[in-house]
């Protein structure tokens, strides 16, 4: 009798460990299947901590800037000068997220972010800033 019941108790272990097996190979499936999602967002939040990041060089350049513009009239004509083509880079980096955000739909037809920025918006804002594209660095 002990060894039916041992035996019994090994089937339905295994039994509980291909299920278990079972519902993992589905979530790998699962997973797999959203592998090239998962990379298209990551790549758009690292185009957006790029943006960031430019943002914030931006503005400890213009605090450096604003502490020794004082120094010489020359160094407070550089400093307006810097500001005035920031203000016109961001405004164009304005209109492109606004434009995005108002034209690119998700693949169902519903408002979202559905093709990438990218340097599209970028190159058009350096052209109108600086007549130009920059070089890449």
């Amino acid at each position: 009798m002990l060894a039916v019941w041992n035996c019994n108790a090994i089937e339905n272990e295994l039994d509980l460990e291909q299920a278990c097996l079972s519902q993992m190979v589905n979530l790998q499936s699962a997973l797999e299947d959203t592998a090239p999602i998962v990379h298209e967002v990551t790549t758009k939040l690292g185009a957006f901590a790029s943006v960031w990041a430019a943002i914030a060089a931006d503005i400890r350049q213009i605090a450096h800037s604003s502490q020794s513009c004082s120094e010489s009239e020359t160094s407070h004509v550089l400093f307006t000068r810097r500001v005035e083509m920031l203000e016109a880079m961001y405004q164009c980096l304005s209109d492109a997220l606004r434009y995005y955000q108002v034209t690119v739909r998700m693949p169902d037809g519903s408002a979202g972010p559905d093709k990438e920025l990218g340097m599209g918006f970028y190159n058009m804002c350096m052209w109108r800033v600086f007549g130009r594209t920059p070089a890449k660095a």
